[in-house]
């Protein structure tokens, strides 16, 4: 919406003030509101949370726990790939992650084990 196409980097800090806006006024108008982002940010996932909280939503978490090795096979699949070293380092963040949201307040969070897991032929 704000960017050049989906793959415009240089669009991520309008596109996520725009999502900023969208949630808020979602919320504002008691919608039921899902954002699918990786979450490797804590600020915007409390600027989320004190969003619905203000508004008397229950915020949830759904966290698709994948396999390492399973994320590497789906991203060799994929049309456009990203690089070994970045899945790595999402890898890595993920662990950090996980630790936080026990922490955050959350109404719940759903866990989703995607692994091991095989891909269909």
């Amino acid at each position: 919406m704000v960017g050049a196409g989906e793959h415009d980097q240089t669009a991520s800090t309008a596109a996520f003030d725009l999502l900023d806006r969208i949630v808020a006024e979602r919320l504002r108008r008691g919608m039921t509101t899902v954002i699918d982002t990786l979450g490797f940010d804590s600020e915007a996932r409390g600027r989320w949370s004190a969003l619905a909280k203000d508004h008397g939503i229950p915020a949830h978490v759904v966290v698709f726990d994948t396999d390492p090795a399973t994320c590497g096979e789906r991203n060799e699949q994929r049309g456009r790939t990203i690089s070994k070293t970045v899945l790595r380092k999402q890898v890595t963040r993920f662990r950090q992650v996980r630790k936080d949201l026990a922490e955050e307040g959350w109404d719940g969070c759903i866990w989703s084990r995607q692994w091991p897991r095989s891909h269909p032929s």
